[in-house]
C-alpha cells in the first residue's frame, strides 16, 4: 500500500498540470543615442518535476513608433529595421501567490532571442527552491517559504496588459546593422567640418630621404619635390578612383593645425607645400610647417624640396 501511494505521488508529480500564462510589458531604451519603444510579450509554463521547480518562458517583441538611432529617424516601414534586434533579455517578474501575501518576484532569462515577432528559444530551467523566489528587496525566500509560495501559485506578471508589473532587468539591442556604414577610404582622411578630402598616404624611404638628406639637390621623387612638381603631381593624382586633386591653400592647412595628429601618416607635416603665393616675389611660395602643437608659415623658393599632400572637395 505504501509503495502504491509513493508510486501515485511520483506519477502525480511527473505529470502534474503546469501553470501556463502570458503577459506583456513595454520598454523604452535609456540610451540618448537610441530611442524606440519596445513591446515585449511573454508566455510561460511553470511546474514542478521530481519535487523541483521547472520554469519555461519565451518572449517575442515588436518595435513601436519612430525609431531614432544615432540621431537618424527610421519609420517602421523601413526594411532596415529588420536588422534591429534584441539579443539578450532578462526580466524581473512578479510571482503572485495566495499563500504568501506579499510582493514576490522571480528572474527569468528569456534565452536566445530571434527576429522581431518570433518567439525566443529557451531551455526549461530548474532552479533550487532556495535560489528561485525573491522578496521585494531582492532577498531569496528559504526553500520552505518558496515551496509554500508555489503551493498557492496564481500567475506571473500580475496581469496580461501593457500595465504589467514585470520589468526589464537587462536588455541588449543590436543596432549596428541598421546604421549606415561609413565607407572606409584607404589612404584618405576626411574633414567633415570643411568637406575636404586629404591625401593620407605613407611616405616611402626615398621620398623621406629626398626631403631630409638631399634637400639642396632639387630632386622630384613621388610625394616630395619642387612646387612645380607638387602642382603637377596633384593634378595627375588618382587615389581611390578620385581625381581633381590640388595643393591646399594656407587657410586650408591652417584649419587642420589641431587635427593633423589624427592623420594616419603625419611625417609630411614637417614641411608641406601650399598653393598660396606670397605676393612679393613670383619665385616665392608659402609652405606650412607643423611642430608639436605649433605651426609656422614660411616662404620658400619654388624649386626647394618639400613634402606634398594633395586635397580635393568631397562635394
Amino acid at each position: 500500500m505504501k509503495l502504491l501511494t509513493l508510486l501515485l505521488l511520483l506519477i502525480s508529480t511527473l505529470f502534474a498540470k503546469p501553470h501556463d500564462g502570458s503577459f506583456k510589458l513595454m520598454h523604452f531604451p535609456k540610451s540618448m543615442k537610441n530611442s524606440f519603444k519596445t513591446t515585449i510579450e511573454v508566455k510561460y509554463s511553470i511546474d514542478s518535476l521530481m519535487a523541483e521547480p521547472l520554469v519555461k518562458a519565451q518572449a517575442k517583441y515588436s518595435i513601436m513608433g519612430l525609431v531614432n538611432i544615432d540621431g537618424e529617424e527610421y519609420d517602421l516601414s523601413d526594411k532596415k529595421l529588420d536588422k534591429l534586434k534584441i539579443y539578450d533579455l532578462k526580466l524581473k517578474v512578479p510571482f503572485e501567490s495566495n499563500t504568501v501575501h506579499k510582493l514576490l518576484y522571480i528572474e527569468i532569462d528569456m534565452g536566445a532571442m530571434g527576429k522581431r515577432g518570433s518567439w525566443s528559444y529557451n531551455t526549461p530551467s530548474s532552479p533550487n527552491w532556495s535560489k528561485w523566489i525573491q522578496n521585494e528587496i531582492g532577498d531569496y525566500l528559504s526553500a520552505k517559504e518558496a515551496k509554500k509560495a508555489y503551493k498557492g501559485f496564481q500567475r506571473l506578471g500580475v496581469d496580461d496588459t501593457l500595465g504589467s508589473l514585470a520589468s526589464v532587468l537587462s536588455i541588449k539591442y543590436s543596432v549596428g546593422n541598421v546604421k549606415k556604414k561609413k565607407k572606409v577610404l584607404k589612404n584618405i582622411w576626411l574633414d567633415e567640418e570643411t568637406d575636404l578630402m586629404w591625401q593620407d598616404e605613407v611616405y616611402n624611404k626615398k621620398e623621406i630621404d629626398n626631403y631630409t638628406k638631399h634637400y639642396k639637390k632639387y630632386k622630384n621623387i613621388g610625394k616630395t619635390g619642387s612646387w612645380y612638381h607638387a602642382n603637377n603631381y596633384c593634378e595627375r593624382l588618382i587615389l581611390n578612383k578620385f581625381s581633381n586633386w590640388r595643393l591646399p591653400s594656407i587657410k586650408e592647412l591652417d584649419k587642420i593645425k589641431y587635427k593633423w595628429k589624427t592623420f594616419e601618416n603625419k611625417i609630411g607635416f614637417k614641411g608641406t607645400w601650399s598653393s598660396t603665393e606670397n605676393g612679393i616675389k613670383a619665385k616665392n611660395i608659402a609652405m606650412y610647417y607643423f611642430d608639436k602643437n605649433q605651426k609656422y608659415i614660411i616662404n620658400e623658393y619654388k624649386k626647394e624640396i618639400l613634402y606634398i599632400r594633395c586635397i580635393r572637395s568631397i562635394r
